[in-house]
């Protein structure tokens, strides 16, 4: 009877761990997180497509470097997991009409029958607009045969055109890994023209330039923001690799170099000098009067 009790909580142990184990035993090697990991009879085939560029303020040349960096970034991740599809090879598998009006669709229906063309599993989608001064990305993946996006990434960016083509590579790590990128860190280096500025990343201050090295970054974008008295506010992101360190050098306005020349006071102590020594002048030039009273 002692011998039985015992094995009734040893059981519950071991079905408790089958439910709660990360691999093996009942679980199956590709989880709903992963999509795109292969199931173990053949690779999947991921097709990129163009970039929806939705704003005029953007060169295409950016979009195209966009879509190459996506891309490369998708071929390096692999694995042997999936086979990237690139434009060119897209290109060379359908007529020239049929490229024109399908590398640039932005509709479910239309990617989902530019795969089936490519014999793609899944395609990768992505967009460039831009809301004031700030530019917004995002990234799709889609699966071919349902048309479902299955994981999405997107993130708002101030900063130059050509720092989107750094933008996009940390959003392909996540949109491949999944949450499994969470872990994926960086660090950032920040260097100021006026020194002893104060550095607040993601509104939290880390301390005074000159920063050799602030760790522990997530990957992606991070909002950095530089003060320091009698200098312009400086507000710039950076986007933070695995493993790597971004450098951000920032050159700080003096505040006096940008007001009016009216406004500043030495201006006036000018004027009001020259204003004086006018009045002086006048009144030594003046020829004395003799003031005559009576007859």
């Amino acid at each position: 009877m002692f011998y039985f009790d015992m094995k009734i909580p040893s059981v519950v142990l071991f079905l408790t761990f089958l439910v709660h184990a990360p691999f093996g035993f009942a679980q199956s090697t590709q989880s709903p997180t992963d999509p795109i990991w292969t199931n173990g009879t053949k690779s999947a085939r991921v097709a990129v497509l163009d970039v929806d560029i939705k704003t005029d303020a953007l060169d295409k040349i950016v979009g195209e470097s966009v879509a190459s960096v996506l891309a490369s970034e998708l071929a390096l991740l692999s694995k042997n997991r999936y086979t990237v599809i690139s434009r060119n090879e897209i290109k060379s598998m359908v007529s020239q009409q049929i490229m024109a009006q399908s590398l640039g669709c932005v509709d479910a229906k239309c990617m989902t029958d530019l795969a089936e063309m490519a014999s793609a599993d899944f395609v990768v989608s992505s967009s460039i607009g831009k809301v004031e001064a700030e530019w917004v990305f995002t990234l799709e993946l889609i699966e071919s045969k349902s048309g479902n996006v299955l994981r999405r990434q997107a993130a708002t960016y101030l900063g130059s055109p050509d720092g989107l083509i750094e933008l996009c590579r940390p959003y392909v790590t996540r949109l491949v890994e999944g949450t499994q990128a969470s872990e994926y860190k960086g660090s950032v280096q920040v260097l100021s023209s006026a020194p002893d500025a104060v550095v607040h990343v993601n509104e939290k201050e880390i301390g005074s330039t000159p920063i050799d090295i602030y760790a522990g970054l997530p990957v992606g974008r991070h909002r950095v923001e530089i003060k320091k008295p009698g200098y312009l506010l400086y507000k710039q992101d950076v986007v933070i690799h695995h493993n790597e360190t971004t450098l951000l050098q920032a050159e700080l306005i003096d505040e006096d170099s940008i007001k009016p020349w009216y406004s500043k006071w030495w201006v006036w102590t000018s004027a009001a000098a020259v204003v004086t020594g006018s009045v002086l002048i006048a009144l030594q030039a003046m020829p004395d009067r003799e003031t005559t009273v009576g007859p």
